[in-house]
């Protein structure tokens, strides 16, 4: 399969089923994976002529545990656009429903989020979205599943130690693999793409590391 989606891309050709001719196409190919593809390079599981003919515009999207600044702005959204959906007007969501949010770690990523939300919509009542129709585990756990997970209102000053324990963290690696970024990710056993997006955001310089 993977062959036959290479030729597609390469020459635009595709041959249909039953058909004994291929027959141009036009098309523009996006393509999402939650895979490291080019780790399945290096294991032979997937095509790197494919892999470099995907890869030619990309975009990284964290999962939301790592972006959980936008966790507010996307509740909003949701409300609104589940409110339409099951015409049940969401104008607000209480402050004890918005720390329950915040707290939760989000394993099924924004996708979980949604169904929190879809599911608050259709309990709640007078347009406020409470924190009694979210679901059990969201009321509950506390944030990554971690305990001493700090409360909402401390969670910018949190976050900002976590960078700095994170940046500290990555050139820590470096210096101990000597900027070799294959011995880096043995370290860390984190994916090229993330490892590099660790990198990029603290302005950490690996050439450094490398003398």
């Amino acid at each position: 399969m993977q062959a036959k989606l290479l030729r597609v891309l390469q020459d635009g050709e595709v041959t249909r089923v039953g058909a004994v001719r291929p027959r141009k196409v036009d098309v523009r190919i996006v393509a999402s994976t939650n895979r490291d593809l080019a780790r399945l390079c290096e294991e032979g599981r997937f095509r790197r002529d494919l892999y470099f003919r995907l890869n030619v515009i990309r975009i990284e999207i964290p999962s939301l545990k790592e972006r959980r600044d936008d966790i507010v702005a996307l509740a909003h959204h949701l409300a609104r656009h589940y409110g339409a959906v099951h015409d049940r007007p969401a104008s607000e969501i209480e402050a004890a429903a918005l720390d329950d949010l915040l707290r939760y770690g989000y394993p099924g990523n924004v996708r979980e989020l949604a169904n929190a939300i879809e599911r608050a919509v259709l309990l709640s009542r007078d347009g406020v979205l409470r924190r009694d129709g979210l679901p059990e585990e969201v009321r509950s756990a506390p944030a990554n599943g971690d305990e001493g997970a700090p409360a909402p209102h401390e969670y910018r000053e949190h976050l900002q130690r976590e960078e700095d324990t994170e940046k500290n963290y990555f050139e820590g690696i470096l210096r101990q693999a000597r900027g070799n970024i294959g011995e880096a990710l043995k370290l860390t056993r984190l994916p090229r793409a993330t490892f590099y997006r660790k990198v990029s955001r603290y302005g950490i310089d690996i050439a450094k590391y490398r003398a």
